[in-house]
């Protein structure tokens, strides 16, 4: 994974628009100057396919974000094609190939230069003012004599033929085979770059930046270049359809990708901010906004988590403002009992109207439901025990999910104003963090169930247990001993959460979880992402591991099936796409995949620790993933943990486990291990003489390294919580 691949926001060829995926576009300083649309006719159904959605689409290959190579495969009920292309520059080289054979359908190759440039005819050449067309095996219509109507200049090729195209600044003289090999170098070049994974993970690791990639378009309207949730949506609701917390995950996993798509991203969705500050709940290239409602605060963490993985300052400074703007308005506009503690909730002012959401949001503001949707979780059971207060504005009640998050907030904030160098409003932000987290320790945390739940503004706890019960981890709210026994009572239990997928928004037995409907009995990524993170944060490593193999297994038969990335799950089978309101298309659902990817290798924001190893005892990999200024391979498996940083070997254990250092240390002072069997682990490159405290649960060692620059660091078993086999 190269991260400092450039990739422009308005310069290059790439699948940027958001019509279809088979639109080839080429940008210039924002503009789009020249399109490449890929459509099939079928005569014998006498239809014309133009436009291309994610289910038509089983096969998604590798993208560099930057246009330099992509690969795909789309069909229709008669036919199925490969697709691979190679953009360098203005030149842009595209190979068709038929996959089934038999049909009589043609593949159409439609020419739309900016401005209805007119196209004419060279020497079997199509050219416009600015641009060269050489054709493989594609023909224009007088030709062959055969002719659709459409409104722009086309190509078509014999049925059952492979064809292919070049476009670019001047006539390409090369032969077929040379296009062919120049998109062949193009594959090799980004095969030594994408993220992938190895042993376990091989299969479907890739997913994460190919769930951006793909999902990526440019709108000139508003937002320019961002990912979309789903680009599927942007067709349905023409154009960049955005929400808060899905654009901040997005922002999150572009970060596998390209640090400039990573902030693009972020921007974008801040950019949206009202002018009271907050992020809207939703927000459109076509202007369209909610006036009445937020999303959960999750943005500040991502930023946060991003920036330690990057080392991206920019990103930072850019985002702090509009993060701290919309920090402060949950404040203003989310406790109306001046308590401390926030709600959810929907403005009556301004009125608003947007009659094509109708079909899907019949109410749109100051309501119930609406409060649900600024809660992110439009139909969850569990908070229909709870009023909405319309002198209020909010649902009558503290919920744990928004408190926990905005906890969250609060540090990431302190970290942010320290970098730019505000460290009075640092202090200010650890100051609220400690106060409202000993708030929710003496208002939510309720005795009788050991759990931090939803409580009414008339002291009554909402005890149906679900999954933002255990939120409060992520934001290190619990006491240890409060965690653990919220963990091992409730989430390991396999009558409430512990299935063979993990994790129910609702529990298992839960009366509204068998009507498996949305936030009611569906598996979410983003929850399972913040609840990992909290098993994390408690050093519960055992449960972690087991957590994001569940996590993962999920994910991986989705993906190897259809390539389908998805909305949600089935709680039971795992499926995704099973029910309409799970999108097979939605980048989101590499979350999943992410959690894998962090069980080998993260850091951790809380400690400022770089996290690599697991407890598992099962062989999985990852190759290219960058932290920083560093690239890094790391396998682990029965036999023990292997660390390679920049291509050299940094640790080697004799068992599995965990290994906690602080970030960019070259010879940490102090490193934290953590495994279920004894061990030794070695660290290379470590500067000589050098002394290490090696912390093992409560044991702890001083090692030194010795002449050769490496340290042997033992390391016992350390019981913790397990989960059920």
């Amino acid at each position: 994974m190269n991260r400092s691949r450039p990739v422009s926001a308005a310069t290059g060829w790439n699948t940027w628009d958001f019509r279809s995926y088979n639109t080839i576009v080429y940008l210039e300083d924002g503009m789009f100057t020249f399109k490449v649309q890929l459509s099939v006719y079928d005569p014998d159904a006498d239809v014309h396919h133009t436009r291309f959605r994610w289910p038509q689409m089983p096969v998604r290959g590798p993208h560099a974000p930057d246009g330099s190579y992509w690969s795909y495969t789309f069909s229709t009920p008669s036919a199925q094609y490969a697709v691979e292309a190679a953009g360098r520059g203005r030149e842009l080289d595209v190979a068709i190939t038929p996959l089934t054979q038999g049909d009589r359908c043609r593949v159409v190759v439609g020419l739309l230069p900016a401005g209805e440039e007119a196209v004419e005819v060279r020497d079997k050449v199509l050219r416009t003012r600015r641009w060269w067309v050489t054709p493989y095996n594609l023909h224009r219509p007088e030709e062959v004599l055969f002719f659709i109507s459409v409104d722009y200049v086309y190509l078509i090729n014999t049925p059952g033929e492979p064809c292919a195209l070049h476009v670019g600044a001047r006539r390409c003289r090369g032969r077929w085979p040379t296009l062919l090999r120049r998109i062949a170098r193009a594959k090799e070049c980004y095969a030594r770059e994408e993220l992938c994974g190895e042993d376990g993970l091989a299969r479907a690791l890739m997913a994460i930046p190919r769930a951006v990639t793909w999902n990526t378009i440019y709108d000139a309207r508003w937002t320019g270049l961002t990912t979309q949730i789903s680009r599927d949506w942007g067709v349905d609701w023409n154009g960049s359809y955005n929400f808060p917390w899905d654009q901040c995950f997005l922002g999150y996993l572009a970060h596998t990708v390209s640090v400039e798509l990573s902030r693009a991203n972020f921007r974008a969705i801040l950019a949206s901010a009202t002018e009271e500050g907050f992020l809207p709940n939703y927000y459109t290239s076509f202007g369209v906004k909610a006036f009445d409602r937020s999303q959960p605060p999750i943005g500040g963490y991502l930023v946060w988590k991003t920036a330690l993985l990057t080392g991206d300052q920019t990103l930072v400074k850019e985002c702090y403002p509009a993060l701290a703007r919309w920090h402060a308005w949950w404040r203003r506009a989310r406790d109306p009992q001046g308590s401390g503690l926030l709600a959810w909730g929907s403005n009556p002012t301004p009125v608003y109207e947007f009659p094509h959401l109708k079909l899907y949001n019949p109410v749109q503001q100051h309501e119930h439901i609406c409060a649900l949707y600024e809660a992110g979780m439009d139909n969850f059971p569990v908070m229909n025990q709870v009023p909405f207060d319309k002198r209020a504005h909010t649902l009558a009640a503290d919920c744990v999910a928004l408190n926990s998050l905005y906890v969250l907030d609060c540090e990431a904030l302190a970290w942010m104003a320290a970098q730019v160098g505000d460290t009075h409003a640092a202090q200010r932000y650890r100051r609220e963090a400690a106060a409202h987290a000993q708030r929710m320790r003496a208002r939510l945390y309720d005795p009788r169930s050991g759990l931090y739940c939803i409580r009414c503004w008339d002291g009554r706890f909402i005890r149906d247990v679900s999954a933002i019960n255990f939120y409060p981890l992520a934001a290190g709210v619990p006491t240890e001993e409060q965690a653990h026994a919220m963990v091992a009572r409730y989430l390991l239990d396999p009558e409430l959460f512990w299935g063979e997928y993990v994790l129910s928004v609702t529990a298992l037995n839960y009366p509204a979880s068998k009507n498996n409907n949305y936030w009611a009995g569906r598996i979410w990524p983003p929850t399972n992402f913040i609840i990992y993170e909290g098993l994390k944060r408690y050093g519960l490593d055992e449960v972690a591991a087991a957590f994001a193999t569940k996590s993962y297994r999920m994910f991986e038969k989705n993906w190897a099936k259809a390539n389908l990335i998805c909305e949600n799950y089935h709680m039971l089978t795992g499926e995704g796409g099973d029910v309409w309101n799970s999108d097979t298309g939605y980048a989101w659902g590499a979350l999943l995949a992410m959690c894998a990817l962090q069980e080998l290798i993260d850091v951790e924001p809380w400690s400022d620790h770089l996290r690599v190893g697991t407890r598992s005892q099962q062989s999985w990999g990852v190759v290219r993933y960058r932290v920083g200024d560093d690239t890094y391979r790391v396998r682990s498996a029965y036999d023990g943990l292997q660390v390679w940083r920049n291509g050299m070997l940094w640790l080697c254990s004799t068992s599995p486990v965990v290994v906690r250092c602080p970030r960019g240390a070259d010879t940490p002072g102090r490193v934290f291990l953590s495994a279920d069997r004894p061990g030794t682990l070695r660290m290379y490159g470590a500067r000589p003489g050098a002394r290490i405290l090696v912390q093992c649960g409560a044991h702890a060692v001083i090692c030194k390294v010795d002449e050769r620059g490496v340290a042997v660091l033992p390391y016992d078993a350390v019981s913790q919580l397990a989960p059920p086999r």
